[in-house]
């Protein structure tokens, strides 16, 4: 027999609603994200997930921070490697944009 959830997944007990999945987040890092690598001025990056949620799965949104293209593609091939190269925390970084975010949600 299939036992069904009575109320949809929403992430880890740990982590809130607000901060799990944020469609504004997301857009905010687009518009407003530069590169977190340090000299790589690009804009209009992508977040990059630093935490997980175990296998094969995001971690909340909460925990993104913007990387270009490029060093988005070199973070996942290696993140220790990717931190010690660039010699950048992006777990920092994601704390860093989040806390901007919040501060710019409440100016709006």
């Amino acid at each position: 027999m299939i036992r069904r959830r009575s109320k949809p997944r929403r992430g880890p007990a740990d982590v809130l609603l607000d901060e799990w999945r944020n469609p504004a987040y997301v857009d905010f890092l687009h518009e407003h994200g530069r590169c977190s690598v340090p000299n790589c001025r690009r804009f209009g990056c992508d977040g990059a997930h630093t935490r997980n949620n175990g296998m094969r799965s995001r971690g909340p949104d909460a925990s993104r921070a913007p990387l270009c293209r490029e060093h988005h593609a070199c973070y996942d091939a290696g993140r220790a490697a990717f931190e010690r190269v660039y010699q950048v925390d992006m777990q920092r970084e994601a704390a860093v944009w989040w806390l901007a975010f919040t501060i710019w949600r409440k100016a709006q």
